[in-house]
Protein backbone atom coordinates (compact mmCIF):
# COMPACT_ATOMS: atom_id res chain seq x y z
CA UNK A 1 0.00 0.00 0.00
CA UNK A 2 0.92 3.85 -0.76
CA UNK A 3 -0.33 6.40 0.71
CA UNK A 4 -0.51 9.58 -1.87
CA UNK A 5 -2.21 13.18 -0.71
CA UNK A 6 -1.92 16.71 -2.28
CA UNK A 7 0.22 18.11 0.97
CA UNK A 8 2.75 16.59 2.78
CA UNK A 9 1.53 16.16 6.35
CA UNK A 10 -1.50 13.72 5.37
CA UNK A 11 1.32 11.27 4.15
CA UNK A 12 3.54 11.63 6.88
CA UNK A 13 0.82 10.63 9.81
CA UNK A 14 0.11 8.04 7.05
CA UNK A 15 3.72 6.67 7.11
CA UNK A 16 4.28 7.24 11.04
CA UNK A 17 0.45 5.51 12.03
CA UNK A 18 0.50 2.55 8.95
CA UNK A 19 4.32 1.98 8.55
CA UNK A 20 3.83 1.83 4.69
CA UNK A 21 5.30 3.68 1.41
CA UNK A 22 4.12 8.06 1.29
CA UNK A 23 4.48 10.94 -1.06
CA UNK A 24 2.72 13.79 -2.55
CA UNK A 25 0.61 13.35 -5.21
CA UNK A 26 2.74 15.68 -7.04
CA UNK A 27 5.98 13.64 -6.39
CA UNK A 28 4.50 10.89 -7.59
CA UNK A 29 3.48 12.21 -10.89
CA UNK A 30 6.61 14.09 -11.08
CA UNK A 31 8.42 10.48 -10.84
CA UNK A 32 6.11 9.15 -13.39
CA UNK A 33 7.03 11.82 -15.87
CA UNK A 34 4.58 14.29 -15.35
CA UNK A 35 5.77 18.06 -16.47
CA UNK A 36 3.88 21.22 -16.90
CA UNK A 37 5.18 22.31 -20.29
CA UNK A 38 5.90 26.02 -21.50
CA UNK A 39 2.33 26.59 -21.90
CA UNK A 40 0.89 25.23 -18.43
CA UNK A 41 -0.22 21.90 -19.94
CA UNK A 42 0.41 18.80 -18.10
CA UNK A 43 1.85 15.91 -19.81
CA UNK A 44 3.64 13.10 -19.26
CA UNK A 45 7.20 12.35 -20.38
CA UNK A 46 8.31 9.11 -22.04
CA UNK A 47 11.76 7.56 -22.46
CA UNK A 48 13.80 9.66 -23.97
CA UNK A 49 12.05 13.24 -24.08
CA UNK A 50 13.50 16.26 -23.15
CA UNK A 51 12.84 16.70 -19.30
CA UNK A 52 12.19 20.60 -19.40
CA UNK A 53 13.17 20.72 -15.73
CA UNK A 54 16.33 19.04 -16.13
CA UNK A 55 17.04 19.67 -19.81
CA UNK A 56 18.04 16.52 -20.40
CA UNK A 57 16.22 13.05 -21.68
CA UNK A 58 13.64 11.48 -18.95
CA UNK A 59 14.90 7.80 -18.08
CA UNK A 60 11.98 6.76 -16.81
CA UNK A 61 10.15 6.06 -13.77
CA UNK A 62 12.26 5.28 -11.28
CA UNK A 63 12.43 1.65 -9.61
CA UNK A 64 11.33 3.07 -6.23
CA UNK A 65 8.72 5.07 -7.67
CA UNK A 66 7.18 1.96 -9.84
CA UNK A 67 4.21 0.39 -8.86
CA UNK A 68 3.24 -2.96 -9.18
CA UNK A 69 -0.52 -4.78 -9.57
CA UNK A 70 -0.71 -5.84 -6.08
CA UNK A 71 -0.44 -2.25 -4.67
CA UNK A 72 -3.11 -0.49 -3.72
CA UNK A 73 -2.71 3.35 -4.14
CA UNK A 74 -4.66 5.15 -1.14
CA UNK A 75 -5.43 8.77 -2.32
CA UNK A 76 -6.33 11.13 0.93
CA UNK A 77 -7.67 14.18 0.72
CA UNK A 78 -8.61 13.72 -2.86
CA UNK A 79 -10.71 16.67 -2.56
CA UNK A 80 -7.87 19.00 -2.45
CA UNK A 81 -6.61 17.62 -5.83
CA UNK A 82 -6.26 18.96 -9.01
CA UNK A 83 -8.44 17.54 -11.69
CA UNK A 84 -4.80 17.25 -13.64
CA UNK A 85 -3.12 15.45 -10.70
CA UNK A 86 -5.93 13.39 -10.20
CA UNK A 87 -6.19 12.55 -13.76
CA UNK A 88 -2.25 10.97 -13.25
CA UNK A 89 -3.21 9.20 -10.39
CA UNK A 90 -6.04 7.57 -12.27
CA UNK A 91 -3.42 6.80 -15.31
CA UNK A 92 -0.18 5.70 -13.29
CA UNK A 93 -2.64 3.44 -11.30
CA UNK A 94 -4.11 2.12 -14.26
CA UNK A 95 -0.76 1.85 -15.87
CA UNK A 96 0.50 -0.59 -13.24
CA UNK A 97 -2.64 -2.81 -13.08
CA UNK A 98 -2.91 -1.95 -9.14
CA UNK A 99 -6.03 -0.46 -7.01
CA UNK A 100 -6.71 3.09 -6.23
CA UNK A 101 -9.09 4.15 -3.75
CA UNK A 102 -9.85 8.17 -3.21
CA UNK A 103 -11.14 9.39 -0.15
CA UNK A 104 -11.62 12.64 1.34
CA UNK A 105 -14.03 15.16 2.31
CA UNK A 106 -15.99 17.45 -0.05
CA UNK A 107 -17.20 20.09 2.75
CA UNK A 108 -13.60 20.98 3.28
CA UNK A 109 -11.26 23.32 1.49
CA UNK A 110 -10.78 23.00 -2.23
CA UNK A 111 -8.21 22.68 -4.81
CA UNK A 112 -6.02 24.52 -6.01
CA UNK A 113 -7.07 24.97 -9.63
CA UNK A 114 -9.53 23.03 -11.13
CA UNK A 115 -10.83 20.74 -8.76
CA UNK A 116 -14.26 18.93 -8.28
CA UNK A 117 -12.59 15.63 -7.68
CA UNK A 118 -15.19 14.31 -5.37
Amino acid sequence: MIVVAPTRKAPNVAAEELDTDTNTAAALAYAHGYRWDHRGVWQQLRPGDPDPVSEEAWRGVRSDAKLRPSDVMVVDEADLLNQETAQAMLHITDEAGCRVVMVGDRRQLTAVGRGGVL
